[in-house]
């Protein structure tokens, strides 16, 4: 009789676990209904799940998952960082006179006026940091921010929480330039150096490192580098940062922004869904077969040429580039802008789904059975005739179009 008590406590826990798991992944697919990022709501949810099991939850009602089913991923999540903030408090309290640990950040160094921590995280600088700095108010300016500098606070332990000089933060660069501000965020662009030697800061050794959030994971600049295959679920923002390279097989779904970044060039396999921004860098070609699902933009880069089997869901901006030439079968889902290159014809079979900009260049003729599904730009051109194939949905701007010799219907659309 014991045995068979024995084997059904277990047989019931077992049940328990699986109808608890289902529960989570019932609000889990509500979450998602709502429009929330897949990466967000498995984070948040499993963050509930490690402080509900550290009894960390006092009410009967916030402990079940079920309950916040019911409200919205903002109730949700706010209800998480709010027990995180308080977790972390009671953490620091604790350690205060041993490792000093705080969740998101490094513990650096101390004197007997100071403590000295390196910011990994936002939870961290909302924690630590000032409420006049805007890398603590707002989580977003915390992200981008730390992409250009590496933030260190630097608490006192025993000044008046009015004072200058209560909290500071610093910045440093890639290049190793070190701004500073006060408690107030004083000066508003940052201070080149601490206005006296008599606060007694600890001599410590800063540096700057490359840290970006992925898919609710921390990378730093060489694993976010050898992270092959990687996968971002929406925007990868990495413009002004001092990234040099990108993981091979990197998929993006939403837009890849390297405007005004180091990079010299794109990894094979590279795979965006939505916009591909490459102004300001220092790349010259682009791999065989890349697929950009919404707009590519190069305009004022260094590329001079296209490579084969190039395709563009979006629109595809070459305006200020080195390009002479386009390659065959170019393939362009929207408007196509050749203002001021250096092209002299266009390739056979072109299609372009919205307008094509041929504004300023050295084109002469235009092919046979060219497909324009915008407007038609001809201006500061040497185009004196129209092909009787030109399929132009919309209109045709061209100087002197008097003078252009064309067919009676792609008459009534010049302009």
């Amino acid at each position: 009789m014991s045995y068979f008590i024995f084997k059904n406590k277990y047989l019931i826990a077992a049940l328990q676990k699986l109808v608890v798991e289902a529960d989570f992944k019932s609000v889990e697919r509500k979450f998602l209904d709502q429009g929330i990022k897949q990466a967000e709501v498995k984070k948040t949810l499993d963050t509930f799940k490690e402080i509900r099991d550290k009894h960390r939850i006092k009410k009967l009602e916030e402990k079940n998952i079920d309950y916040w089913g019911k409200q919205s991923f903002e109730d949700f999540k706010s209800f998480v960082d709010s027990l995180l903030k308080t977790s972390s408090k009671t953490s620091i309290k604790k350690d205060t006179h041993k490792k000093h640990t705080v969740d998101g950040a490094e513990f650096i160094t101390e004197n007997e006026d100071w403590l000295v921590y390196k910011i990994n995280e936002y939870i961290a600088s909302d924690l630590l940091g000032s409420r006049e700095w805007c890398i603590v108010r707002k989580e977003e300016d915390f992200e981008s921010h730390s992409k250009m500098r590496t933030f260190y606070y630097i608490l006192s332990k025993n000044r008046n929480k009015k004072d200058n000089w209560y909290k500071i933060a610093m910045g440093i660069d890639a290049k190793g330039k070190k701004l500073y501000w006060n408690n107030f965020d004083n000066p508003p662009n940052g201070a080149s150096s601490i206005p006296s030697k008599e606060l007694n800061i600890p001599i410590f050794k800063a540096k700057f490192e490359f840290v970006i959030n992925i898919n609710g994971k921390r990378y730093i600049e060489q694993e976010f580098i050898a992270a092959k295959g990687l996968t971002v679920g929406g925007d990868l923002n990495l413009s002004g940062t001092q990234i040099t390279e990108l993981p091979e097989g990197l998929k993006v779904g939403g837009s890849l922004i390297l405007e005004d970044t180091q990079i010299t060039e794109l990894p094979e396999g590279l795979k965006v869904s939505g916009d591909l921004y490459l102004s300001g860098t220092q790349i010259t070609e682009l791999p065989e077969g890349l697929k950009v699902g919404g707009d590519l933009i190069l305009r004022d880069t260094q590329i001079t040429e296209l490579p084969e089997g190039l395709t563009v869901g979006g629109s595809l901006n070459l305006s200020g580039t080195q390009i002479t030439e386009l390659p065959e079968g170019l393939k362009v889902g929207g408007g196509l802008n050749l203002r001021g290159t250096q092209i002299t014809e266009l390739p056979e079979g072109l299609t372009v789904g919205g307008s094509l900009n041929l504004e300023d260049t050295q084109i002469t003729e235009l092919p046979e059975g060219l497909k324009v599904g915008g407007d038609l730009i001809l201006r500061d051109t040497q185009i004196t005739e129209l092909p009787e194939g030109l399929k132009v949905k919309n209109s045709i701007y061209i100087d002197n179009k008097d003078k252009i010799k064309c067919s009676e219907e792609l008459r009534k659309q010049l302009r």
